[in-house]
């Protein structure tokens, strides 16, 4: 009697060790992707850095106005004037160039190279779809004086460049405090924010105060990892109603590579977050949806599984994925796990 329970046992074990193979699989095939990815974008970044490296060199490698142009521009200045040099431009030209390209910065460097300060302008990456991230010109801010400047910081780094009331942050921040409370414990916040963000460049101003607002000093160059999810979520949609598909999906995948995780999700109880955690993760599920989809439709079945495993994660009953979940397992011979 004691034996007739080992064969149940041994039943249950191979089931369990089915699916670790099965989710091994998955994870397999969705690093490979992933992989994939980096590769393919990295070498076109450098095939747009040289391009840029190329268009820099003509525009400011100019030693002398030419003859035709001499009575029209007295000096180089004059004939880099009539360009109009972008500033934002020159401080991405510049940062780009010297991460994928090294010394090519060097080549197109003359003495009548822009004003050092229009050219190294700071600038600023936030992450919000991973664990929570500041760049400042490429320099991670490592420490926060405290936490209260770094939520405030948050949420003005959602504004867009957009000046934020003081009253505003005060009933945000310290709902329940008294008027003068919430002042002094703002002032306090914003100190310590400055505090630490100076530290990157003391001589600059990150965090401005105007009219009795607050707002990201808008000469920044500014990038936020949401943002960038959202535009690339938009023009896979814009590529998909132009019947353009292998665009779309690649665009969905760019997209798919920013989401590590909810937005802000170690903030999950700040309500100003919420609709945009909501938002964002909607947008997630749907281009999960369009990518499990055309990955069956390839019959690349790993990376539609693994695309419904991640919807899954963050949408535990949906039953669309569930389905086309099942339909992988059949297809791979499954039938045991496409059953239950």
């Amino acid at each position: 009697m004691e034996n007739e329970g080992i064969p149940k046992v041994r039943d249950s074990m191979l089931e369990e060790a089915r699916h670790i193979c099965v989710a091994c699989a998955a994870i397999k095939a969705a690093m490979a992707m992933y992989r994939r990815y980096y590769l393919e974008n990295r070498r076109h970044k450098r095939e747009l850095a040289s391009r840029l490296n190329d268009i820099l060199r003509q525009i400011f490698g100019l030693q002398q106005p030419s003859a035709s142009t001499e009575e029209k521009y007295t000096t180089t200045d004059d004939a880099y004037s009539a360009v109009e040099k972008p500033r934002g431009l020159l401080f991405q030209a510049r940062t780009l160039i010297k991460r994928t390209l090294g010394t090519a910065e060097s080549k197109w460097k003359t003495e009548s190279t822009p004003d050092r300060s229009m050219v190294d302008k700071p600038s600023l990456a936030i992450y919000y779809l991973s664990p929570f991230q500041v760049y400042l010109s490429e320099n991670p801010v490592k420490r926060w004086s405290n936490n209260k400047g770094k939520l405030i910081f948050k949420y003005l780094g959602t504004r867009k460049g957009q000046p934020v009331a003081k009253e505003i942050l005060m009933e945000l921040f310290w709902p329940n405090a008294e008027p003068q409370a919430a002042r002094n414990n703002l002032n306090v916040a914003i100190y310590g924010l400055r505090h630490v963000l100076s530290k990157a460049n003391p001589d600059y101003s990150y965090v401005l105060y105007r009219d009795g607002c607050y707002l990201i000093n808008p000469e920044l160059h500014v990038w936020t990892d949401y943002q960038a999810f959202l535009e690339h979520f938009k023009s896979a949609q814009r590529f998909e109603l132009r019947g353009e598909q292998d665009a779309a999906i690649k665009a969905y995948q760019m997209a798919e590579s920013l989401y590590q995780q909810d937005f802000l999700e170690e903030d999950r109880y700040e309500e100003w977050s919420e609709s945009i955690r909501i938002e964002l993760r909607n947008k997630f599920l749907i281009l999960l949806e369009r990518l499990s989809r055309f990955y069956f439709k390839q019959g690349d079945y790993e990376l539609c599984m693994a695309a419904c495993g991640t919807a899954l994660v963050a949408d535990s009953c949906n039953e669309d994925f569930h389905r086309l979940l099942m339909r992988c397992y059949s297809r791979q011979g499954h039938t045991h796990l496409a059953l239950r």
